[in-house]
């Protein structure tokens, strides 16, 4: 199954359609931050006062996740049930994923054809996107089930939803992390192609 997203991706990616992720990614990210669209954390702090939700979170306790619901207030939970769990973050996670590994796959590509070392390693980096958005999905499922029974405590369900989130947001920041580095090497094997001098074999310094 690995093997196939990772050819599927390789066979689909070009910077064109990277390009068009990207435009719906921002697009996405805009919509839930700036803008007072039906599903944003605009909307949600005109409602409820705060825009604080758990998945924002790089961690959280038990008793940290249950403030964090609590400060929504009925009106606020029940839209962060279903505009934000119920609605964007069905999508989201799956287009941060493909940005992610469509990104990742064309830096790959590049180092690859650029003769970098431990290409076996590189082919599976396009798959840690994806399974952050895998997290991103359980850990909203989590949560979901914490909103719907609030104020019931659920503390196995609090610390599943916790660690999730961890997971999640390690994934998506590796991500960026691996991006900026492969991008990084990939500009200076560019600088030293460049620099070397024809015929002499030496480099620039």
């Amino acid at each position: 199954m690995f093997q196939k997203l990772t050819a599927t991706l390789s066979a689909r990616t070009t910077a064109r359609t990277l390009a068009v992720v990207t435009a719906a990614l921002v697009a996405a990210l805009v919509t839930v931050q700036i803008l007072d669209a039906p599903w944003s954390l605009v909307r949600l702090e005109r409602l409820a006062g705060t825009r604080a939700i758990p998945d924002m979170e790089l961690h959280y306790s038990v008793r940290g996740v249950y403030d964090i619901l609590g400060a929504l207030g009925a009106v606020g939970r029940r839209f962060y049930l279903t505009r934000v769990l119920g609605g964007f973050d069905v999508v989201f996670p799956s287009l941060a994923a493909l940005w992610g590994g469509m990104a990742m796959t064309l830096v790959v590509r590049r180092l690859k054809a650029g003769g970098a070392m431990m290409t076996g390693a590189l082919h599976w980096l396009p798959l840690l996107p994806f399974a952050a958005g895998a997290f991103d999905y359980l850990e909203n499922a989590a949560l979901a089930t914490l909103v719907m029974t609030f104020p019931s405590p659920h503390p196995y369900i609090a610390v599943l939803a916790g660690s999730l989130t961890t997971l999640k947001q390690i994934g998506y920041l590796g991500t960026v992390v691996l991006l900026v580095a492969g991008m990084g090497a990939v500009l200076l094997h560019r600088r030293s192609a460049a620099c070397r001098v024809s015929g002499t074999g030496r480099r620039c310094a």
